[in-house]
């Protein structure tokens, strides 16, 4: 019986021997693959696409978390908008390449040139919200390549699994385990070019072992080369892992000869393969070198120009410590099932032996590669995020365990534990946004300080966003809750304190009295309009209704009309439903076009604190989770999803944000419950299509079979001899 991809076939065209090939398993499994039904691997892998993009889909961001992907989302756009690869001049966050003309970008255009269907769907959709929105709607759809990239990798992780001969259920479970309990889920989330770079690695390693099985498949080996080129195209730094795959596809070329006896390599056969895998490699690359030839000066350069031999600045030993053990970005950390791939090896080794070592080189030269960058960490990102290309070929080898699992309990048993590890830590970076932390701790803490991984730190933060949305909904007595209107409070987007803050024109602030009594309120804030613009003074209102000239001190303590205390009594009457709702409400302005600084908002006054008594005792003052409107500029937009100073998204999620952005009621519902449709109904269908394809074997144990009773033997009756 043959594996998947071809176990035996003979190579009657070169002379060669019918040999099987050391690297494919020929040995049957009880769920393998049968030669009448090897079409439903096929199905089974697009039900796992089909499944894993549906999950993904539903958990998905929505948004960018660094300038990198502002930048290859600017490409995207320029392609469709002006038929350029130039970045617009003026914008925000680029990160522009280095050698070069100076206003392209400093990565590759193999992502940005992929992402454009999903731009022209975003921007097909977003006439539907207002024109100002627009940014938000095209960004939204574009994030969406990292789910659907990701969800790929599981699928083909899934048929590699099936090609090398293992069982349909650890296949499952290996590409399972991938998708959900490895930071695979969370990095997916993003648009970081490391997803789709991991993609056409694994495509590239598939693809030789489908081309390399036996007889050759030109068709297969075309596809390993393009995908082998697509990854350059992506991300350049992905050649690192090209000189260990091609030593692993020569063997595989080699292997027949060897495995008949000859111990000589077949030039016919070499040249053949060769010349397949160069005709699918120059697909991608013959545009690639003319980009770089014409952007950048030469057909071998890139935007990272010769800066990059200066970032090799971290001592290695403390690098590869950094991406496998420590704390804040450890490898093991992050991704747990790592830990069982590892006790995997070793069997995997001993029956695919070419595969376990190629899978080893490819992650050793990562970590080569990154240890000594000064970058190694890869920060705004969950874990060791340039480690995410070689993930796939890490945690290859744990399919070998997954196997033995099957007739081990106690193997089962640690497996199903590592897993729910890696699950809970995955949910920690796919619920709590990880610029939050990464905003406000110190790095060097953060990466090599227990105390201070982001790990706990994101547990911390889930607790107490819990806390602060149970304060919103029952609020404790005696409290005065920021509930809206209120921005950042300087400017500056690492700010922590409450105050002093900005207010956008109208800024609430609920009070929340044990008993119902007077309440004294003091309000000190300035009113930063250039001084032809200072008209109209701020007012405030209690519970909507304007409170009289003779109801407010008003105490100019600046003596230029610029800084204020307001201070006044809110009655008890006011208190009939036991809270009342204090408004600061003032005339706007907007900084950048007052020529003040580069802040394009609309703002009020600049509120330097607040200050409420209920029977001479001083109440505590908080922030209140309510979340304002989604702002209209990329720059700031940004910081509304990244920046927790003033916000506190309780979810790193698509469906909170879009009920948070300030939209229509009804559009807000509509959006949700169309996008949340879409996503249900591909999850749906992968579901249903592996309900009916998967393997007996792959969610379920195969029946033991009982072993029948050997009957004994009847013994003759003793016959009484008679006389």
């Amino acid at each position: 019986m043959r594996a998947e991809g071809g176990g035996q076939r003979a190579e009657g065209a070169t002379g060669g021997a019918v040999a099987s090939l050391p690297t494919v398993a020929s040995r049957p499994s009880a769920d393998g693959p049968r030669p009448a039904a090897r079409g439903g691997e096929g199905r089974r892998g697009l039900a796992l696409f089909l499944a894993f993009a549906g999950f993904y889909l539903l958990t998905a961001s929505g948004h960018f978390y660094a300038v990198d992907e502002e930048t290859l989302f600017r490409v995207t756009e320029g392609l469709v908008e002006r038929g350029s690869f130039a970045l617009p001049e003026g914008a925000w966050g680029l990160v522009r390449g280095r050698g070069g003309a100076g206003q392209y970008s400093q990565y590759a255009p193999g992502q940005s040139v992929l992402a454009v269907p999903l731009y022209l769907l975003g921007r097909a959709v977003a006439p539907l919200f207002p024109p100002d929105a627009h940014g938000y709607v095209t960004r939204f759809f574009v994030s969406l390549l990292g789910p659907l990239v990701t969800a790929a990798a599981v699928a083909i992780l899934y048929r590699l699994g099936r090609a090398l001969g293992y069982s349909g259920r650890a296949a499952f479970g290996l590409a399972a385990i991938y998708g959900l309990a490895t930071t695979a889920w969370p990095h997916g989330r993003t648009f970081f070019s490391e997803p789709l770079t991991a993609l056409f690695l694994l495509l590239t390693f598939y693809a030789g072992l489908r081309g390399t099985a036996g007889g050759l498949a030109p068709g297969w080996l075309a596809v390993s080369g393009a995908a082998a080129g697509a990854a350059i195209a992506t991300k350049p730094q992905a050649a690192i892992a090209l000189p260990v795959l091609g030593l692993y596809f020569l063997w595989r070329v080699a292997a027949p000869g060897w495995a008949a006896g000859r111990r000589r390599f077949d030039a016919r056969r070499l040249w053949r393969a060769g010349l397949a895998w160069g005709a699918g490699l120059a697909i991608p690359a013959a545009p690639l070198l003319a980009y770089n030839a014409l952007v950048y000066g030469g057909p071998l350069r890139t935007g990272y120009g010769g800066a990059m031999r200066a970032e090799f600045t971290t001592p290695f030993l403390t690098g590869l410590y950094g991406l496998t053990l420590s704390s804040g970005k450890g490898l093991l950390w992050y991704s747990p099932p790592i830990l069982l791939a590892i006790a995997g090896w070793w069997p995997f080794f001993r029956r695919h032996r070419a595969e376990a070592l190629a899978c080893l080189g490819v992650l050793l030269a990562h970590l080569a590669f990154y240890s000594p960058l000064k970058y190694w960490h890869g920060d705004g990102s969950w874990g060791p995020r340039y480690l995410t290309i070689a993930l796939p070929f890490a945690i290859l080898p744990l399919v070998a365990l997954l196997d033995r699992a099957r007739v081990r309990r106690w193997t089962g048993a640690a497996v199903a534990a590592v897993v729910a590890l890696g699950v809970a830590v995955q949910l920690l970076g796919v619920l709590v946004n990880f610029d939050w932390y990464i905003l406000r701790s110190a790095e060097r803490a953060r990466h090599f300080s227990p105390p201070a991984s982001p790990i706990l730190a994101h547990a911390r933060t889930l607790g107490r966003r819990a806390d602060a949305w149970r304060e919103r909904l029952f609020p404790a007595p005696d409290t005065a809750v920021l509930t809206g209107g209120f921005s950042d409070g300087d400017g500056n987007q690492q700010a922590v304190g409450l105050f002093p803050r900005w207010t956008t024109g109208a800024g609430a602030i609920t009070l929340h009295p044990a008993a119902r009594e007077p309440i004294l309120v003091k309000l000190t804030f300035f009113d930063h309009r250039p001084t032809g613009q200072r008209t109209g003074a701020a007012e405030v209102l209690v519970n909507g209704a304007l409170l009289g000239p003779g109801a407010v001190e008003r105490r100019d303590f600046s003596g230029t009309g610029e800084g204020w205390v307001y201070q006044f009594t809110v009655p008890a009457a006011a208190l009939e439903r036991g809270a009342a709702a204090v408004t600061l409400v003032s005339p706007t302005w907007n900084p950048r076009a007052a020529g003040q600084s580069d802040r394009d908002e609309e703002l009020g006054v600049f509120v330097h604190n607040v200050e409420v008594w209920r029977g001479g005792q001083a109440w505590a003052v908080r922030q209140s989770p309510a979340i304002e409107p989604m702002p209209r500029t990329p720059r700031w937009r940004f910081w509304w999803f990244n920046n927790d100073a003033t916000r506190q998204h309780p979810v790193d999620h698509w469906a909170w944000y879009a009920a948070a952005a300030g939209f229509d009621r009804g559009l807000a519902a509509g959006w949700i419950a169309a996008y949340a449709a879409v996503g249900a109904a591909v999850l749906a269908a992968g579901l249903g299509l592996g309900l009916r394809s998967l393997p007996a074997g792959a969610l379920r144990r195969a029946p033991r079979r009982r072993a029948r009773r050997r009957k004994k033997p009847a013994v003759p009756a003793r016959v009484t001899p008679t006389s």
